[in-house]
């Protein structure tokens, strides 16, 4: 599909130009890629807290098996 985009700021798009061909993109390749990266953070952003892939994690941390010793923890932060 072939689109026009008409009124955009010049400055904005020979940034756009010269960052996909420093990337090796194409524009189409880098137009696509900026796209679904505005609507990924369009949909994160209205993400209902309880939905949130990180909120849920701090629900149920993994456990990676590791055991740890936190005893030190607020004389490091806070001093003797």
């Amino acid at each position: 599909m072939s689109i026009n985009i008409r009124d955009a700021n010049d400055e904005c798009i020979k940034s756009f130009k010269a960052e996909a061909k420093r990337k090796g993109l194409t524009q189409a390749q880098a137009f696509e890629s900026a796209v679904k990266a505005w609507l990924l953070s369009e949909d994160t952003a209205k993400l209902p807290l309880k939905e949130d892939p990180a909120w849920k994690l701090l629900e149920k941390p993994l456990d990676f098996g590791i055991e740890t010793d936190a005893t030190k923890v607020d004389d490091l932060i806070y001093g003797d």
